[in-house]
C-alpha cells in the first residue's frame, strides 16, 4: 500500500470495478462498431468513458501499491484512448489539460521507452509553446542547458507556482511549497478533488505526478551539470485535509541518487 487513507480492501474492490467496467465497455464497443462503423459518435464517447476508467484504474493500481512494472504496462492502452479522443482546442478542457501532464509525467517517471514517449509528445505539442509546464516536461530532459522559453502557463494556478522549481530556484524547498500550499488547493475544482470524502467508492488515491517528474528531471540535470544534491524521491504526495505533508525530497551535498518506489 502506498496511499495512507484508503485500506487494502477498499482498492482491490475498486479495481475489480474498474476492471469489469472496462471488459464491459470494450464488447460494447466492439458491438456499436461492428453495428454502426467506427466513426459513430458513440463509439468517440465510448473511448473516452474507457479512458476514464483506464486513468481511474491506473492511479488506483499506484496508490494500491502495483508493482511499477504492471503499472508501466498499464500505459500504452490508455495512451491509444487518447490519442482516439484529444481535443487540444476545447478551452475548457482543464481535465484533458491535467492527465496529460500526469501522463506525461507518469512516464518520465517511469522511463518508459523512446517510442511511446513521442507519442505523447506529439499529444503535447499543442500547448508547449504555451505552457512552461509542458515544455519543461518535453524538453529539459533532452538539454542540460535548458531554459524556459516563456513564462504563462495555459490555467495559470497552482501550475504557476512551479515557474520558481523548473527554473532551478532553491527547486526542492519550492517544489515542498507548492505541495504543501497550492497543488490540493488548486485543483479544488476538479470532479475528483475530495473524493475520499464521497459515501461511494469513488476515490481513487491524490499524487502530484508532476512534482516527480519535475524532481527527476531536475535530479538528471543537476547530475550532468557537476553539482550533487542527494534526491531520494518516492511520487511527490500532496498535503491534503485529511493527512500531513510528507516531504517530497531531502537534499545534502553527497552523490546524487534517486529512488521512485
Amino acid at each position: 500500500m502506498r496511499d495512507p487513507l484508503k485500506d487494502e480492501a477498499y482498492f482491490m474492490e475498486y479495481l475489480t470495478f474498474q476492471n469489469q467496467t472496462i471488459a464491459e465497455f470494450e464488447e460494447l464497443l466492439e458491438t456499436v462498431i461492428r453495428e454502426r462503423g467506427v466513426d459513430d459518435e458513440g463509439v468517440r464517447n465510448g473511448y473516452i468513458a474507457l479512458s476514464g476508467y483506464h486513468f481511474n484504474r491506473l492511479i488506483a493500481m499506484y496508490s494500491a501499491g502495483g508493482p511499477l512494472d504492471e503499472i508501466r504496462d498499464a500505459l500504452p492502452p490508455l495512451i491509444g484512448l487518447f490519442e482516439k479522443t484529444w481535443e487540444p482546442d476545447d478551452p475548457d478542457s482543464l481535465d484533458d489539460y491535467v492527465e496529460l501532464v500526469w501522463l506525461l509525467s507518469i512516464g518520465i517517471m517511469l522511463g518508459i521507452d523512446e517510442a511511446l514517449m513521442s507519442r505523447l509528445d506529439r499529444l503535447a505539442q499543442h500547448y508547449a509553446p504555451h505552457d512552461a509546464l509542458i515544455d519543461f516536461l518535453l524538453n529539459a530532459r533532452r538539454s542540460v542547458s535548458w531554459k524556459p522559453r516563456q513564462a504563462s502557463f495555459v490555467y495559470g494556478y497552482p501550475y504557476n507556482r512551479l515557474l520558481p522549481v523548473i527554473e532551478g530556484e532553491q527547486s526542492i524547498q519550492r517544489l515542498n511549497v507548492y505541495l504543501e500550499n497550492d497543488w490540493y488547493r488548486g485543483h479544488d475544482g476538479m470532479g475528483w478533488h475530495d473524493s475520499h470524502l464521497h459515501q461511494d467508492p469513488i476515490y481513487r488515491g491524490y499524487w502530484s505526478f508532476e512534482s516527480g517528474a519535475i524532481m527527476k528531471i531536475l535530479v538528471w540535470m543537476t547530475k550532468y551539470s557537476r553539482t550533487s544534491p542527494t534526491i531520494r524521491m518516492t511520487w511527490c504526495i500532496p498535503k491534503t485535509p485529511a493527512r500531513r505533508n510528507e516531504a517530497c525530497a531531502t537534499s545534502s551535498k553527497t552523490n546524487a541518487t534517486l529512488k521512485i518506489t
